[in-house]
């Protein structure tokens, strides 16, 4: 039994942090024994307060005591939460019980059975049952956030996952059979958002930290009418936005970050300008860069960006070589780790086709190329994106199909599948071409990046008979970033 015989001993009941919805219910019940041995039964009922102590059986008047036979404290809250019942005997304490509470569990106490634990049900819990409680806050969509530290619990760890943007693909270019060269090129795949993660004592954050989700890069348009443009006939997408978390140095340097995939070149008409690169990976130190027709599209830092052939650690794919008038074999995108994989590339002679996304063990998948055609009106048809969870090439969005002999319209890349907090997206497959030069037909879209930092796809050629207007697919987008976020 538990017996209160002075006028300064108060049963209480305590909880480790403040409610999260509702204040916990409890009842004792108590006999008012006096010295002269008569005694009178009483009950006490209330809610606790959090992290203020609040009795369940007061103290006794002079000359009785409470002698408590029963109590119940019952979880109504929607979290896990420590509860511990003392003996305050003239302000020392005295802890009588102490453990977590799961919602809808209760502890008992009964005159000679003692506390007990009981779920829902209430059926005993035998033994100390540890709780491990998790806080899980997500950003996924392009814009500044304060992370704000859990309250409910007192968490000892902080796992921090950053995942930068996917870069948009470049647009095709279409061409007029007016021109003396039919080589019109589509566009390049964007570079896939690096992948980082760091973890943290939780004693090391402060309350609340910034939070920046990078967007995905837009695809490029298409340009109508490109015959007063030499060399130009679409626009090179946009690379992906940085994601970072906390406090130190600049918003695009927080003490976590991830660097967006570079966008992918835009095609073009006429000589060496139907050739280009796809864009560069972002790095876990930055953003990747775009290549254009004489370069590779480089991998973000740290480190020298991956060709196909090789991958570091923490930089990006680098983005596909551009093939001119050569078996150039390097049109795939490179490959990452934890930086984003290339996109894509385009050539202009067999077999400088376009080429596939790159892949990331952690990162995003790079876009797929658009399909292209040569001076010879030879179709070569788009690519697939790179996936994210793999090393090498291809193997996410779908490639585009091109059009037959100006009777059939070509299709879209498809898009790059979502991932989530255990992979980041696949990039976009290339958009298809026009095909042989019969009749006009606008190149068909890159599919777009999934979310978060696929690459978006390049997207495909068309042909127009005169200046009709007739487009290049535009380039797909690329995927937004994430930050997330686990304490425990």
């Amino acid at each position: 039994m538990i017996v209160l015989n002075a006028t300064t001993d108060v049963l209480e009941v305590i909880l480790s942090t403040a409610k999260t919805s509702t204040d916990m219910q409890f009842v004792a019940s108590y006999r008012d024994v006096s010295a002269a041995g008569g005694e009178v039964a009483s009950r006490q009922v209330g809610v606790t307060n959090g992290v203020t102590a609040v009795p369940i059986v007061s103290a006794p008047a002079s000359g009785y005591q409470h002698v408590v036979d029963f109590i119940s404290v019952h979880n109504e809250d929607s979290k896990v939460k420590v509860v511990t019942i003392r003996l305050n005997a003239n302000s020392v304490m005295y802890t009588l019980w102490s453990d977590y509470l799961l919602p809808g569990e209760s502890v008992v106490y009964a005159h000679k059975a003692g506390f007990q634990r009981l779920t829902s049900g209430g059926v005993t819990i035998s033994g100390h049952t540890p709780v491990v409680t998790v806080d899980y806050q997500a950003f996924t969509t392009a814009g500044n956030y304060l992370w704000v530290k859990p309250t409910t619990f007192t968490p000892q760890f902080v796992m921090v996952i950053c995942i930068g943007g996917g870069g948009g693909g470049g647009a095709g270019s279409p061409i007029q059979n007016t021109l003396n060269d039919g080589r019109r090129g589509g566009g390049s795949g964007g570079g896939g958002g690096a992948y980082n993660r760091k973890l943290f004592r939780v004693t090391d954050l402060c309350a609340t930290e910034p939070v920046l989700v990078g967007n995905g890069g837009a695809g490029g348009g298409a340009m109508a009418d490109p015959s007063f443009v030499p060399y130009y006939a679409g626009y090179s997408g946009a690379t992906g936005g940085i994601s970072s978390f906390g406090a130190e140095g600049t918003s695009s340097q927080g003490n976590v970050m991830a660097g967006g995939g570079a966008g992918g070149y835009r095609g073009a008409w006429q000589d060496v300008a139907t050739i280009g690169s796809g864009g560069g990976g972002g790095g876990t130190g930055g953003s990747g860069t775009m290549g254009d027709y004489t370069v590779h599209g480089l991998g973000g830092p740290p480190g020298a960006g991956s060709a196909a052939v090789a991958w570091p650690s923490a930089r990006g794919g680098m983005g596909a070589a551009p093939g001119f008038n050569t078996a150039d074999p390097s049109l795939d995108g490179g490959y990452g780790e934890y930086g984003g994989g290339g996109g894509g590339g385009h050539g202009d002679f067999t077999p400088n086709g376009p080429g596939d996304g790159g892949c990331s063990i952690f990162g995003g998948g790079g876009g797929g190329g658009g399909a292209n055609c040569d001076l010879l009106s030879v179709d070569y048809p788009a690519m697939p994106g790179g996936v994210s969870g793999i090393i090498g090439v291809g193997g996410g969005g779908t490639a585009g199909v091109s059009g037959l002999n100006g009777s059939t319209s070509p299709t879209a890349g498809g898009n790059g599948a979502n991932g989530s907090t255990r992979k980041c997206g696949d990039g976009g497959g290339g958009g298809g071409g026009s095909g042989t030069w019969v009749t006009d037909k606008a190149g068909a879209n890159g599919g777009n990046g999934g979310s978060p930092g696929g690459g978006g796809g390049g997207g495909g050629t068309g042909y127009c008979s005169s200046a009709a207007g007739v487009k290049g697919g535009n380039g797909g987008n690329g995927g937004a970033g994430a930050v997330y976020v686990f304490c425990w």
